[in-house]
């Protein structure tokens, strides 16, 4: 059973790993199917202890709403990072600036910044590059791929939606504050509605999922998509401010499996879906508690 959304993008990405890079693909942006896609932790992991497996051990600071890395069918692969954006600030392209650099120290990949921007004038800032260094001699600069109302078509057909499912997310996202956005908002919450009935509710809780990040918090998109949204497209509870309502348990799963891992103890993904499935505080508790003396993953579920 998967519970929970990262675990349902990790499915999809086995099953599909073309998935992102074919929808780009069908905006005219030249990415090939990748051999192979894996969802990385979200954090910004220690540069100097950063193994040259997929994962990273340790996580530190706010990180990235998606980060995958891909391996494409020739050449070196990369890192690709999904942001979105609803309000313009010169801070924000400096964080940016800063963890694009750390990103291709840390997995010595080229990394790729994908931003979602739901109108146009955000987008055509957020286009604009990113120089490391001295305005007259920049180091490195870095070209954000930004998708927005002007270079993403308004799905505004269910039929389209149901076709291609991650294209009408990004439509909503994209035009969820536009003349058509109730349109599309409804195209795809059909299209979910269809999918999650089907062997595609993986798909269906992922880009659900997505659709409440991208929308952001308190806006007139964001409250009319909770109105349409299938509740069993979010993670376990309803949307609320355009995320789930389950923060407090997700950050305490995070820290049952962030002791464990620094203990030495393997986390599985039966193991990792299990605890970030899991929405009682009283036991994520006794589980935190647990995997301060834990010897192995086992201890972690059995009564004193």
């Amino acid at each position: 059973m998967i519970r929970s959304w990262q675990a349902a993008m990790r499915r999809v990405l086995q099953d599909d790993p073309a998935v992102f890079a074919r929808t780009l693909r069908t905006l005219g942006l030249p990415f090939a199917d990748p051999v192979a896609t894996a969802l990385l932790p979200t954090g910004l992991a220690p540069v100097d202890r950063l193994p040259s497996g997929p994962l990273a051990p340790d996580l530190l600071g706010p990180g990235f709403e998606i980060l995958l890395r891909v391996a494409p069918p020739e050449g070196d692969g990369y890192v690709l990072a999904l942001e979105t954006a609803g309000t313009r600030s010169p801070a924000r392209r400096s964080y940016w600036r800063s963890r694009m650099a750390h990103l291709l120290a840390a997995y010595r990949m080229p990394p790729v910044l994908l931003v979602v921007c739901p109108d146009e004038v955000t987008a055509r800032w957020a286009e604009r590059p990113l120089a490391l260094g001295p305005p007259q001699w920049a180091a490195l600069t870095f070209h954000p791929l930004v998708l927005g109302p002007h270079n993403v078509p308004a799905v505004a057909d269910p039929t389209q939606a149901a076709r291609d499912i991650p294209l009408a997310a990004l439509s909503a996202m994209t035009h969820g504050t536009g003349p058509e956005a109730d349109a599309v908002l409804a195209s795809l919450a059909a299209a979910l509605k269809g999918a999650g009935r089907s062997e595609k509710k993986d798909l269906a809780t992922v880009f659900g999922e997505l659709t409440s990040l991208g929308l952001g918090t308190g806006t007139a998109a964001a409250r009319t998509w909770k109105g349409m949204a299938p509740a069993a497209h979010c993670r376990r509870a309803g949307i609320t401010g355009g995320r789930c309502a389950d923060t407090r348990a997700d950050d305490w799963a995070r820290s049952v499996l962030t002791v464990l891992e620094r203990r030495g103890i393997a986390v599985t993904d039966d193991l990792r879906d299990r605890v970030s499935g899991c929405i009682d505080m009283a036991l994520l508790g006794r589980w935190t508690v647990r995997a301060l003396s834990a010897t192995t993953a086992d201890d972690l579920f059995t009564e004193a």
